[in-house]
């Protein structure tokens, strides 16, 4: 799922992806062209046709990466791109280039520059990169839109690093070695610069900015990890900040670092089972700081699977938005919920009092019977007799 101005899209197991405002609820738009559940998403712009146009990128079971125009909702291309699942797209817009990871166990590269020809064609492969032992979940790269302004993520090309990681819980930053054929066409050939191991078991989730890796597992936890960037090796005059664990009470789907969306809250929110978490992290930076749980959510009724951020649109007057939290889960749900109420514990206490009141329901009536009921009932058996 990723929310963009004020909407939100999802991929779904239905094989479509859907655009729901997130102001009303409606359902605005549909994608279906994939023949197998869709798992990733991101957008691109690109001048075509004399004009400015936002591209949907999607990526699914089916082993396909698909580009559509979300004003007209045509799909522009289709490309072949893996002998497996996808499972992570991630845009690199400065390079023009789109990676892919998927349970092939490789990340490929994707020339996007075939785009601004209408028709487009087929994305062009320029390069595959492969060291993973296991499928390749997550692909990131630091400052990516979800977490920086677009403009600025738009102008990054020096010291770019990817960053994979895989249903084994190895983590991979590659540096990216670019090159032109004598045909004109882009080679990419990726160089691992770190790897870790930070995790037992798979990672769902991650999150890269400022050189910190945030990631949430299967292994029922989230790992902040810093000083993770450019340098092969940290300075040994940089303090290097020790990796802090939060453990959750089941596996981790879906984490999102408040503060890295520029909202001036120092938490962050994961989503674990069917609830979401929220921490604070106010310390993270120090090397011995410690993370402490500030709440605890019912938030739906099957596991979290993302957690997005949005800022609501002015309403009336007032000139001033609103912070949400946006929530998808594997009970086909998509919630939204005011931070402040998060917080606050507004939506705990609703959610507590609807429980109290469904087992009220569900509680069968006593069986006991009052006094006054026990002496008529022994009256009526004595006149038996």
């Amino acid at each position: 799922m990723i929310v963009r101005d004020q909407d939100a899209w999802t991929t779904e197991s239905t094989a479509i992806v859907r655009r729901i405002n997130l102001q009303t609820g409606e359902t605005l738009q549909i994608y279906r062209g994939h023949s197998a559940p869709v798992t990733c998403l991101a957008f691109y712009t690109v001048e075509r046709g004399g004009k400015t146009s936002e591209l949907l990128i999607t990526g699914s079971w089916d082993k396909t990466i698909r580009i559509w125009d979300t004003e007209t909702k045509e799909c522009v291309s289709t490309t072949d791109a893996h002998d497996d699942f996808l499972k992570s797209i991630c845009v690199i817009p400065s390079l023009r280039l789109v990676a892919s990871g998927a349970s092939d166990k490789s990340i490929r590269m994707w020339d996007l520059s075939v785009l601004s020809s209408s028709p487009a064609s087929q994305l062009l492969h320029v390069g595959t990169f492969t060291g993973h032992t296991r499928p390749v979940e997550c692909l990131s790269v630091d400052g990516a839109p979800r977490f920086a302004a677009e403009e600025e993520y738009a102008t990054i090309t020096e010291n770019l690093r990817l960053y994979s990681a895989d249903s084994m819980g190895v983590i991979k930053i590659w540096s990216l070695d670019i090159s032109t054929r004598a045909s004109g066409a882009l080679s990419i050939r990726g160089n691992v610069v770190r790897e870790n191991k930070a995790h037992r078991t798979g990672i769902n989730d991650m999150v890269v900015s400022n050189g910190q890796i945030w990631t949430g597992s299967t292994d029922y936890s989230v790992i902040i990890q810093g000083n993770c960037s450019t340098d092969d090796e940290p300075s040994p005059t940089v303090e290097v900040m020790s990796p802090k664990t939060i453990t959750h009470p089941s596996l981790v789907r879906a984490v999102l670092p408040l503060p890295l969306v520029h909202v001036d809250e120092p938490y962050l929110i994961s989503g674990s089972a069917d609830k979401i978490f929220v921490w604070d992290i106010t310390s993270v930076n120090q090397k011995h700081g410690v993370i402490e749980k500030v709440v605890e959510l019912d938030a739906h009724s099957h596991d979290v699977t993302a957690i997005e951020f949005w800022e609501q649109a002015p309403k009336g007057k007032s000139g001033i938005s609103e912070i949400w939290i946006v929530t998808a889960g594997l009970d086909c749900m998509v919630r939204r919920w005011r931070l402040k109420d998060i917080l606050n514990g507004t939506y705990q206490r609703q959610v507590d009092a609807a429980l109290k009141l469904d087992k009220s329901r569900r509680t069968p009536p006593s069986a006991t019977i009052t006094e006054e009921e026990e002496r008529e009932l022994e009256e009526l058996m004595s006149s038996d007799d």
